[in-house]
């Protein structure tokens, strides 16, 4: 992750569990806007020409579509590993069981 991003990253997340460690009546509200975020997740990874896009892009070429779809699965796998990691530090360690079925899936 470039440095840049990664400050941005850790700053949105420490400020997510400031909010739950003091503001502990939030914990709710704050865990519909991550199912939310995830949704959005899902909607790309049910469309078949952003995957097939994604795929080629990933693989170099529409002739490597397959390893692109490999590449695909396992950066998706990446985000939501990163995402359950980020969400633990954050005190919302209960989120995995919570997670959608359809990113659970690169976690089991």
């Amino acid at each position: 992750m470039r440095p840049g991003l990664a400050r941005h990253v850790a700053y949105g997340i420490g400020h997510l569990k400031h909010v739950l460690i003091h503001r502990a009546n939030r914990r709710q509200e704050m865990q519909r806007y991550l199912e939310k975020g995830e949704g959005g997740l899902i909607v790309d990874d049910r469309d078949t020409a952003t995957r097939e896009a994604l795929a080629i892009l990933l693989g170099g070429g529409r002739e490597r579509i397959h390893e692109g779809f490999h590449r695909l699965e396992d950066m998706r796998r990446r985000q939501v590993l990163d995402y359950l990691r980020r969400l633990e530090w954050a005190t919302l360690e209960e989120h995995a069981e919570r997670l959608h079925p359809e990113l659970s899936r690169y976690v089991s």
